[in-house]
């Protein structure tokens, strides 16, 4: 079982803290909804307002390109559109959001794609080719002055583009240096919202403001409290949303937040998995609550970069000690202690997809293999030829949420089974992320998920040498050589084999220590909910424009 309140308590008395930067506050199955279209006959209803407790933070800023935590796409996707979406009844399929439509010159290097007439930005103003241009220019750090220049820490899902041009309104068209597996799925993503061109450049700035072009718009932030989506009356898509607006409360106690389901307070919630245990057993038995709620099973699986190692800082700049941290840990017994018998240990790519390396290959990387008292044997020689014959201490950055400490104090008990111990530092989430960027720490507990399925989220963002967000401080030739190899190959086959190979390499560099773990997921839904499905990218099911409340 996960840490229990009174252990994860005694643990952080002894924690040397951050005091201007600690937060305050802080069996038997059921049947389950399928994830379809349930009430595809019934005509749906308009008003209300959805209540969630998908946030367990303060959002860091609003800008959907700038940040990281899921937080913030969680409160501030159904403001906005993208050029292309997954299909809302269909998570397989791309269809057109913005763009009405998309096409590839036959080699593969230009896309044009043709864009909506009459869509408007919340302050009124028309949507056109020039905020796709500047949007997509924003996001991969094409512009060097002004108002648009920002960090662009995703700029690595876009280095095959060469240039973008905006030739009339309603066309746009994106030149590519070599031909992109990826391009499409990544303007699907939750972090590609368009912004508009005209607003940025006026001096509006994102980090504060809101103005998208999507269902809903923002209404009101009450810090440590809430944030309010009230519904875009002018929305493009005739007669959406249905719903007056969406209020995701900022809930960071997981019982808060189920007693919040229980009374009926809100419409979604995501059950930790002693939450899940009892509901199942609660809908299985029938009652009041089956009455209320029921569990839709999420169609996300999981990538995680884990912990941030800093491969410049010593002792992790020799790979022998960031191996010898991987071999401490015992993922499969990890990933029942974080998330029961049915999880499975994660790594770059989203588990359970096509990307997944085989399990018998993966069993060969460093701390993956089954036996642990052989592992840890391992990393006790590893440490000693690195110069550490009695072990060492690091200090781990480690984000101020009960998951991350409770990860932290299982993992804490590996690492001390091969002579490492571990010094936790507790900062807020938005100081986490600002060390992150600084490499302002030895090991880091911040934490990132994937935004999709296609394996360049991942390793753009985080691995390559030009990647926005290399915090592990990482630079490696034959790493952006396989990656590109794989980020320009389209038959997808082939494409698997590239990143197979990169998986391998990249988990003996070892510049995380993967910590997550994955098991199926649910969320506990109000019967009033309809017209609303899981989709693979958590930002898209949060878009709400096909939801409704039954009354």
């Amino acid at each position: 079982m996960k840490p229990s309140h009174a252990r994860r308590a005694a643990w952080l008395r002894a924690i040397p803290l951050l005091p201007a930067l600690l937060m305050a506050g802080c069996g038997t199955s059921a049947p389950v909804a399928q994830p379809a279209d349930q009430q595809a006959e019934e005509k749906p209803q308009y008003g209300g307002v959805l209540l969630n407790t998908f946030a367990t933070a303060d959002p860091a800023s609003f800008d959907i390109h700038l940040e990281s935590q899921q937080v913030v796409w969680r409160m501030f996707s159904a403001a906005f559109d993208n050029l292309v979406r997954y299909d809302p009844k269909d998570p397989e399929t791309l269809i057109g959001d913005l763009a009405e439509k998309w096409e590839f010159s036959s080699d593969g290097k230009t896309v044009t794609f043709t864009l909506r007439k009459g869509a408007k930005f919340h302050n009124g103003e028309a949507f056109s080719s020039a905020d796709a241009k500047f949007t997509l220019d924003r996001m991969r750090g094409a512009i060097t002055s002004g108002p648009g220049k920002f960090g662009a820490p995703r700029q690595g899902l876009y280095t095959a583009i060469d240039s973008t041009e905006a030739p009339e309104p309603t066309t746009f068209v994106v030149r590519l240096k070599t031909p992109s597996a990826s391009l499409v799925s990544n303007l699907a993503s939750a972090n590609s919202g368009i912004y508009s061109k005209t607003w940025v450049e006026a001096g509006h700035d994102p980090r504060k403001e809101l103005n998208a072009t999507g269902p809903f718009k923002l209404k009101a932030y009450n810090v440590g409290v809430s944030v309010e989506l009230a519904k875009n009356d002018q929305y493009w898509n005739s007669g959406r949303p249905y719903m007056d607006g969406v209020r995701t409360l900022i809930v960071p106690d997981p019982n808060t937040q189920m007693a919040a389901l229980r009374t009926g307070q809100v419409h979604l919630h995501v059950p930790t998995l002693p939450q899940l245990e009892s509901l199942q057993k609660e809908l299985a038995a029938g009652g009041e609550l089956s009455d209320k709620i029921t569990l839709v099973p999420s169609l996300q699986g999981t990538a995680s970069v884990g912990w941030y190692i800093n491969t410049k800082a010593k002792p992790f700049d020799d790979v022998r000690v960031r191996q010898a941290l991987s071999l401490a840990v015992d993922r499969w017994e990890v990933a029942k202690l974080q998330n029961g018998p049915d999880a499975v240990p994660g790594t770059y790519a989203v588990t359970g997809s096509f990307w997944q390396l085989p399990r018998d290959e993966l069993a060969k990387m460093p701390g993956f293999g089954p036996d642990a008292a052989a592992n840890r044997a391992q990393a006790r020689k590893l440490l000693a030829d690195a110069g550490y014959p009695n072990g060492l201490t690091f200090k781990l950055t480690l984000r101020n949420q009960p998951s991350y400490i409770d990860d932290a104090v299982i993992l804490g008990d590996q690492l001390k089974k091969a002579g490492i111990n571990m010094e936790p530092v507790l900062v807020d989430n938005a100081e986490g992320y600002r060390l992150a960027e600084k490499h302002d720490f030895q090991v880091a507990s911040v934490g990132s998920l994937s935004l999709n399925d296609d394996p360049d989220t991942m390793y753009s963002q985080f691995f390559t040498c030009s990647a926005g967000r290399n915090y592990v401080n990482l630079c490696d030739a034959k790493l952006d050589d396989l990656f590109n190899r794989q980020a320009m190959t389209l038959d997808r086959e082939e494409r698997r084999k590239i990143v197979w190979e990169m998986e391998k390499y990249v988990l003996q560099l070892a510049p995380t220590l993967m910590v997550r773990s994955t098991r199926p997921g649910f969320y506990a839904v109000s019967k009033q909910v309809r017209g609303w499905m899981p989709q693979r990218s958590e930002g898209d099911s949060m878009r709400y424009d096909t939801t409704w409340l039954a009354r």
